[in-house]
């Protein structure tokens, strides 16, 4: 039996590789990075309309690492329909990488403190980072006692995201930068669940990744210096985005400014590949 925790969410998420440019120009493609989130997140508003956000990297503001996220509809949170209040935003959030959120749940938690991504401050730079998540983790119950059996723990909401951030700051830990395939691969070993999920630290990784199953659904696709992901694949379509392939359940994919490589979380590939009936509805 599933505990009540339940997200049929979107996930989203660009960057663009290679050689950043400088002045005026870096700013220019810093907004069209940025831009491409709203429209991803619009193309996927049919799974969520509870709330809306992004966390953006751009290495070149103080706030390495930020995140502008509400309840509403993507075009509420992101004020599409004002130009200038738009522009604003775009300005601000600004960044060679980004990832995106829309969420519904509905067992209610309509709390804008709920919405993603979610963002955990460090004044280091690969253990500060944000990340969004799409499913849910049937243990939950279980994942929530073991951290709160510890005594010194507490937790603000009633979640399954606050657990994942809790477990990827756990898996963050010491002295020298974990390999990405052990962190992930102990959230794999960790949750039993349907997931996705999307990452961005402020060290400029991102790690867009899904759970050994596949439950849940997960396409990107590279043109040019750029990257992209989303929960459909019809988000990327329409941008024009060529030989859309679909993450393999068990995989992720690690994105930097030298490119992105697929890494498989277990040396043996999942026997048995799920799917959740309702993504056909979606």
């Amino acid at each position: 039996m599933l505990d009540p925790i339940h997200h049929e969410c979107g996930v989203a998420a660009v960057y663009r590789m290679g050689e950043w440019p400088r002045g005026d120009e870096g700013a220019r493609e810093g907004r069209q990075i940025i831009s491409l989130i709203p429209e991803i997140l619009t193309d996927l508003q049919n799974r969520g309309q509870l709330s809306a956000g992004v966390s953006s990297y751009n290495p070149n503001r103080d706030q390495v690492l930020d995140t502008h996220k509400d309840n509403g509809t993507v075009a509420e949170v992101f004020r599409t329909a004002i130009d200038t209040k738009q522009e604003t935003l775009i300005r601000e959030y600004a960044g060679r990488a980004a990832i995106g959120h829309v969420r519904y749940a509905p067992c209610g938690l309509a709390d804008p403190s709920y919405a993603q991504p979610f963002e955990r401050h460090h004044g280091r730079l690969w253990k500060w980072f944000a990340f969004c998540f799409n499913g849910n983790i049937a243990n939950y119950t279980e994942c929530r006692d073991k951290i709160l059996d510890r005594g010194d723990y507490h937790l603000v909401r009633e979640t399954d995201t606050e657990i994942i951030m809790h477990h990827l700051s756990w898996a963050l830990k010491g002295e020298d930068k974990p390999d990405f395939k052990a962190i992930f691969r102990h959230l794999a070993e960790t949750f039993d669940g349907a997931y996705t999920m999307a990452f961005l630290s402020a060290d400029g990784d991102m790690v867009i990744a899904r759970d050994p199953h596949g439950f849940r659904p997960l396409c990107w696709a590279v043109k040019g210096d750029l990257f992209a992901a989303a929960s459909e694949s019809h988000p990327l379509e329409r941008l024009n985005f060529g030989r859309i392939r679909n993450g393999e359940p068990g995989t992720f994919v690690h994105v930097r400014p030298d490119g992105c490589k697929t890494v498989e979380l277990f040396d043996e590939p999942p026997k048995k590949k799920s799917y959740c009936f309702f993504e056909w509805v979606y």
